[in-house]
């Protein structure tokens, strides 16, 4: 616990009776025994006696563990008290800018980023705590999750360093909804939320992961999905015919391509021009022939 044990400490300096003399004076000194390994007490661990009592009113003890001995002592001896055990009961912070990064996001990643926090609260180091970084594509408990515990995530660092983490193998263009649960080692904990879209496809390309070519693109050599009229498919007109004997209808190529939704997943269309036959020659087969 960082905060002073209450209610305050008090140690008395006692006759062989077991009673309080309230004319002792003299410092008192408080250590701690037991309990976590290297484990100190923080505050006034040494203050005199006022009618026969030592008061430690500033006292706290960091390391949570069990079997924590307060040890007692002045010139007329020492003692030491019952055993007691520290609980951490504080979560540590939440996290107040867990957000995503916009100009890292991708058609199927999503990079989140967060400072650290303390292990209570913003007090101390969460060092031996976990990270739980959750997504689903709904606020719903169906998700997907990367922890500290399988090195999916790094455990925390110190208070206030920059942290960060990608999620891979998204579906495009989707609402993903996040979050992020700080643990201390007492499993106490704190949670923060974000949410953020990935990125459409780009063109040409289709599909969760963007791997297909979308409908009016092929696919070429090297894995590029390219527009099938890029291709300039519309070079094969309509034949020519005759409206008379001189005057023939012919067709501008190539012709205008539009994708369609079906095979072969192109149409073509063709203007017309009329061609009058010169002087001298008829028309046959839709071409001016002597």
């Amino acid at each position: 616990m960082r905060s002073n044990i209450a209610p305050a400490i008090q140690v008395g300096l006692v006759n062989a009776c077991g009673a309080v003399v309230p004319t002792a004076t003299g410092l008192v000194a408080l250590s701690v025994s037991g309990g976590a390994v290297g484990s100190t007490l923080s505050g006034s661990t040494q203050v005199p006696a006022i009618n026969g009592i030592a008061t430690f009113a500033s006292i706290s003890l960091a390391d949570e563990a069990p079997a924590y001995r307060l040890l007692a002592s002045s010139t007329a001896g020492m003692t030491l008290s019952a055993p007691f055990e520290i609980y951490d009961l504080i979560p540590p912070g939440a996290v107040t800018d867990f957000a995503h990064e916009s100009f890292s996001t991708t058609t199927t990643s999503l990079t989140f980023t967060w400072s650290s926090t303390g292990d209570d609260g913003q007090l101390g180091s969460n060092v031996t705590g976990r990270y739980r970084l959750c997504h689903g594509v709904t606020p719903l408990p169906t998700v997907t999750c990367l922890d500290s515990l399988d090195g999916g995530l790094p455990a925390p660092e110190s208070a206030g360093f920059p942290e960060a983490a990608t999620l891979s193998n998204l579906n495009s263009n989707t609402l993903y909804y996040a979050s992020l649960r700080v643990f201390d080692s007492a499993g106490n904990s704190s949670v923060a939320f974000d949410q953020a879209n990935t990125s459409p496809c780009p063109t040409g390309f289709t599909g969760p992961q963007c791997t297909q070519c979308a409908n009016g693109f092929v696919a070429m050599s090297g894995g590029a999905c390219v527009h099938i009229c890029t291709t300039s498919p519309c070079t094969t007109p309509p034949a020519p015919f005759c409206t008379s004997s001189t005057q023939a209808t012919q067709f501008a190529t190539p012709g205008v391509c539009t994708p369609t939704v079906g095979a072969p997943f192109y149409s073509c269309s063709y203007t017309q021009m009329p061609v009058g036959c010169a002087s001298g020659t008829t028309c046959l087969n839709g071409l001016c022939v002597p």
